[in-house]
């Protein structure tokens, strides 16, 4: 049975991408994150739509750089992943961020630093894994910094450049490297935002394209509009781009 590896597991885009692979198929699962029991809740639900599967689960402070190398022993124990997807990562207001240099720090290395860091030592196991694939989840955020999200948007610029990276380097072998940008979710992470609630892309909808295509591209932008849209942002002249209040 194949292996799904899941850092962050409780987010709502990685349960949503889970419920989807196992309606697929059945899979080995393992599941890892910071709070037990919604792990749990996670587990059964899975395992009622997919009464075949296996779910293990690893509970673990993802923000702890010590505990990475050990975590990712623990998920290849037997076998390595064939699929893996980093998902964790959290949204600090971008003022708190400024005036609270610990919060900034904390941000940088919960939505930068550490999946970068699990995606180095998952990719080293992988490797072993025949047309394994290995998900990253940034954010269009990560595109170009403005002042409404710069400490969470450099964090999401360092994935950018460190799944580039990983791409060149596992280019004519395993793993497969994906880098997912969503624009704004309606998922716990933006529930404090005053946003639009029409303006937020579906969760359900977001996994769907990242389960379709994850095996095929390189980097996913979901909903498909914010490849436009970002796009044009990216390719402002900087003297028009600081007018703008975004």
């Amino acid at each position: 049975m194949k292996k799904i590896a899941i850092i962050g597991a409780t987010s709502t885009i990685a349960n949503h991408c889970a419920r989807l692979w196992a309606e697929q198929d059945a899979w080995h699962f393992v599941l890892t994150g910071r709070n037990q029991d919604k792990l749990k809740i996670i587990a059964s639900d899975l395992l009622v739509r997919s009464p075949n599967s296996t779910v293990d689960i690893i509970v673990a402070n993802l923000a702890d750089l010590n505990a990475i190398e050990e975590t990712c022993k623990k998920i290849s124990e037997g076998k390595p992943p064939t699929l893996a997807l980093i998902a964790h990562g959290t949204l600090f207001p971008q003022d708190d961020c400024a005036n609270n240099l610990n919060t900034s720090a904390l941000s940088m290395l919960t939505n930068g630093v550490t999946p970068c860091l699990y995606a180095e030592a998952l990719s080293r196991s992988m490797a072993t894994i025949p047309k394994s694939t290995l998900i990253m989840i940034g954010s269009v955020a990560g595109d170009r910094g403005r002042k409404t999200n710069y400490t969470y948007g450099a964090a999401k610029g360092l994935m950018d450049v460190f799944s580039q990276g990983l791409q060149h380097k596992y280019f004519q072998s395993s793993p497969h490297i994906c880098l997912v940008k969503p624009g704004p979710t309606a998922t716990a992470m933006t529930k404090n935002l005053e946003l639009n609630e029409k303006a937020l892309a579906k969760p359900h909808d977001v996994a769907q394209q990242i389960v379709s295509q994850c095996h095929k591209k390189s980097t996913i932008y979901t909903p498909r509009k914010w490849w436009l849209i970002m796009a044009i942002i990216k390719n402002l002249p900087k003297a028009i781009f600081l007018r703008l209040n975004i």
